[in-house]
């Protein structure tokens, strides 16, 4: 299953016991040998695209870089900049990486006065920091969400997710949230659009039937289940949800 482009979710990197997925070192090797486009999507917020590939490198997959990443923010920040270029001013509730991606894509954080409102994670914000965002949102500013879940979890403890806070500030402000990242299609298509390439040239690969997969689905990019990296609770055979091909590791990719 050769390809002009991969389109990779962060999930498909680790299994459950957070380790390396088998192949994917050498699957990421043989793309960046071969110069084939691709990038790796995430939601996440709380770690900016030189930190984790950073991580990843450390982890063994030593030939991502910085640049192999593109972050659900990062597709937000280039959809609105196409569509509104002459609004750019964020507020946020997150973390510094989250802010740097925000300046790194054109936008100026102001607290007093915003365009939009960015929701990323941030495992410590308080009554004042969601209090400090709805007074954006009720002076004009638009609802971002970066990530839908709202159940996170950190050394296997439960937290209130990006999706909670999202609804939360939905019910203040009585704002719907636009959603940046999976399973919002778009988020998709931006990244081939950011990559030059055409739907037709590109290969989706998640490890999750309802919030990935289906999101390569509505984009209607081929899309290619990971199996080893899939939640345990998730049947591939029962699911309604049905992706064009399953492989056990990326390398699966490569037959």
């Amino acid at each position: 299953m050769i390809a002009n482009c991969f389109l990779i979710t962060e999930s498909c990197l680790l299994d459950a016991n957070n380790q390396v997925t088998d192949g994917t070192s050498e699957f990421i090797t043989y793309l960046c040998k071969r110069k084939i486009p691709f990038f790796i999507l995430t939601n996440r917020t709380n770690l900016s695209c030189s930190q984790l590939a950073k991580k990843y490198n450390e982890m063994g997959i030593r030939s991502l870089k910085a640049e192999h990443f593109y972050t659900s923010t990062m597709a937000g920040c280039d959809l609105l900049k196409e569509q509104m270029p002459d609004r750019s001013v964020a507020g946020y509730i997150g973390t510094s990486p989250l802010k740097a991606t925000l300046q790194d894509n054109g936008f100026s954080v102001d607290l007093d006065y915003a365009d939009y409102v960015f929701v990323g994670t941030d495992m410590h914000a308080t009554c004042n920091d969601y209090s400090y965002a709805l007074r954006l949102l009720l002076g004009g500013a638009l609802l971002l969400a970066c990530d839908y879940q709202e159940v996170e979890y950190k050394n296997n403890v439960a937290m209130v997710g990006c999706g909670a806070v999202c609804r939360m500030l939905e019910t203040a402000s009585n704002k719907k949230a636009l959603l940046l990242g999976m399973p919002n299609p778009n988020y998709v298509l931006q990244a081939i659009a950011k990559l030059g390439v055409e739907v037709s040239d590109c290969v989706f690969v998640g490890a999750h039937l309802e919030h990935e997969i289906v999101c390569g689905l509505h984009a209607k990019v081929t899309s290619v289940i990971l199996t080893s990296a899939m939640h345990e609770e998730e049947n591939l055979f029962q699911s309604k949800i049905k992706p064009d091909y399953a492989v056990e590791t990326l390398l699966g990719l490569l037959r």
